[in-house]
């Protein structure tokens, strides 16, 4: 999706943690390809193990899909001298049949943190709220947020629960349950994620010239709010 293919997210609540949602770019693919291969990974993630060459491909078939909108996590703790890439956060869009005959847009979202040392942190948890809130406010006629969990996955059960996901589906033969939040029958659940941006920061992902520092992880640049972008947060990171 190219709605936010120079977006910057930044949490800016006190009781966040340090992290960025960023737009995935090239300079992203080797790391997410060395994740990969990993079959547990793959396995939580319904994914293929791809040659690099085809990973490349996917990232700019998926930059220009419309249906398809992807932010790489990034871990800014102190304890890293920049901040580091951790993981993904995805939405899938389709159009769904209503009751009455209506199309609804559908927003299927998961999220993956696929270093150890970033588990636990609550950046699963963050990431979803500002995908979800930003995603929103690009796409204000989304009916519903859908989540496909595996049944063995009970972290991200109860993860997607605390967001307030709930059951409305279960597939035996995929081993999967589906969760959603509603959001033409909860109204209160619109209202929150209307107003979670206000925990956020926005500011614009400037990736010219980004390198691969020495331990792998890419480089980038982020620079100062647009206009439309929220106020500049005191814990941005350069």
């Amino acid at each position: 999706m190219r709605d936010n293919e120079n977006v910057v997210l930044e949490p800016c609540s006190a009781d966040a943690p340090r992290m960025l949602l960023v737009p995935y770019k090239p300079e992203h693919v080797q790391v997410y390809h060395d994740w990969m291969a990993d079959e547990r990974i793959r396995e939580l993630t319904c994914s293929e193990r791809l040659t690099l060459e085809e990973e490349y491909e996917n990232q700019v078939s998926w930059h220009k899909d419309s249906k398809k909108c992807t932010f790489i996590v990034m871990d800014a703790d102190v304890q890293f001298e920049q901040p580091r890439m951790v993981g993904d956060v995805n939405i899938f869009t389709s159009l769904e049949e209503t009751d009455n005959g209506q199309q609804a847009l559908v927003a299927e979202v998961e999220v993956m943190i696929a270093e150890p040392a970033s588990l636990r942190k609550g950046l699963a948890t963050w990431a979803l709220r500002g995908m979800m809130a930003y995603f929103l406010s690009i796409r204000p006629d989304t009916a519903r947020f859908v989540a496909k969990v595996l049944d063995e996955n009970g972290a991200s059960l109860s993860l997607f629960a605390r967001l307030g996901f709930t059951e409305f589906r279960r597939l035996p033969v995929f081993d999967e349950i589906h969760l959603c939040v509603d959001l033409i029958s909860d109204a209160q659940a619109h209202q929150r994620l209307c107003s979670e941006l206000a925990n956020w920061s926005r500011r614009k992902y400037a990736s010219e010239g980004a390198d691969i520092s020495h331990d792998g992880q890419p480089g980038m640049k982020i620079d100062q709010p647009c206009a439309e972008c929220s106020t500049e947060s005191p814990r941005h990171h350069g």
